[in-house]
């Protein structure tokens, strides 16, 4: 079984920057979460945006770099 060919450099950069942007959204959300704790509506809301803004983008990213399939 051979390793899937590794994305050009161009696109490995791209990635790179894709990490550290969705990285970035994931730490944000994660640092208002406790100033939300007292309403669980805005919590939840935030905890959404952080899973489909930050973390699945993130794993699909990850994927990529690893020349596999987000799971």
């Amino acid at each position: 079984m051979s390793l899937p060919a590794p994305p050009d450099p161009d696109r490995r950069r791209q990635l790179g920057h894709d990490v550290k942007t969705y990285l970035g959204i994931v730490t944000m959300g994660l640092e208002l979460l406790p100033a939300l704790r007292d309403d669980p509506a805005q919590f939840d809301a935030m905890l959404a945006e952080i899973r489909s803004e930050g973390i699945a983008p993130l794993r699909k990213v990850v994927a990529e770099l690893a020349g596999g399939s987000a799971a």
